[in-house]
């Protein structure tokens, strides 16, 4: 938009933003801002579209969808109305996340808009990047990562296989001082521990570039590499089923020599 102009013989100035109101979902316990940008803006670039038809929730959870609108195409994002900080990040999906379009990404991870250059953000993704020959299909990342493959020991690419007994999904971070744990498990296992022969892939970071907790949400989004129209053509739609965050549980050293992770003081369970 055009910026005011300025006037060397004003007393006084005002500005009155007449913007409309964010929309807000409530979904898992919480509030969630929805993204709306009518420009091509980050990541991407894509624009977002707030409207109840393309991001909504309903019993069966949190819906985002890319559509075309009157010949270009949209995408959607949510963020959280709280920081959470270190914990137990835990997130239920349902979709088959290989069947997504190449030029679709799904995003689960934390972001802080006044912490650049790495904006505390901490992924999980799942896409092909534009790639349909691409053999992975999923990754867990800590930031600076330009590329990946290729963020030295920052990112972590896996493969979901076609499987209808992966269409529901559990993903974890566990954030804690130095170091983020992400594991991704076929099922839904929210409030219980997940069986290990569901686990479809784990990795662990520890370093400098692990973040400290700031002012950062959690967002979900699902968008379009480089802004570019799906390949197939179609509209995509993935659900968030799910959303549970706890303070990290106490890890401890057992007389054995093993680590347990201690929840509360009732019981204890072995990552």
């Amino acid at each position: 938009c055009e910026g005011q102009p300025t006037l060397a013989e004003a007393v006084a100035v005002d500005v009155v933003a007449r913007e409309p109101e964010p929309r807000v979902l409530s979904f898992a316990g919480y509030e969630w801002t929805v993204k709306v940008c009518d420009v091509p803006c980050g990541p991407g670039p894509n624009r977002f579209s707030s409207l109840p038809e393309d991001v909504w929730v309903d019993g069966d959870g949190l819906h985002l969808s890319i559509h075309d609108q009157e010949g270009v195409w949209h995408c959607t994002e949510v963020i959280s109305d709280r920081s959470f900080g270190y914990g137990v990040y835990t997130i239920e999906t349902h979709g088959r996340v290989d069947d997504l379009d190449p030029n679709a990404v799904l995003g689960l991870f934390t972001w802080d808009d006044d912490a650049p250059p790495y904006y505390r953000e901490l992924d999980i993704e799942f896409a092909r990047w534009g790639n349909t020959a691409e053999p992975t299909n999923g990754q867990f990342v800590v930031q600076p990562c330009g590329a990946c493959p290729g963020c030295d020991d920052r990112c972590s690419r896996f493969r979901v296989e076609p499987n209808e007994s992966c269409d529901d999904l559990t993903h974890y971070i566990t954030w804690a001082p130095g170091s983020v744990a992400f594991r991704t498990y076929c099922g839904h296992h929210l409030g219980a521990f997940p069986p290990d022969d569901q686990q479809v892939h784990a990795w662990a970071y520890e370093g400098a570039y692990v973040p400290e907790p700031g002012d950062e949400r959690v967002r979900f989004n699902l968008w379009l590499v480089n802004g570019d129209a799906p390949q197939g053509g179609l509209p995509q739609e993935m659900l968030i089923t799910d959303f549970a965050w706890q303070p990290a549980p106490l890890l401890v050293t057992t007389p054995n020599g093993g680590e347990t992770w201690a929840c509360g003081e009732t019981r204890a369970i072995t990552w």
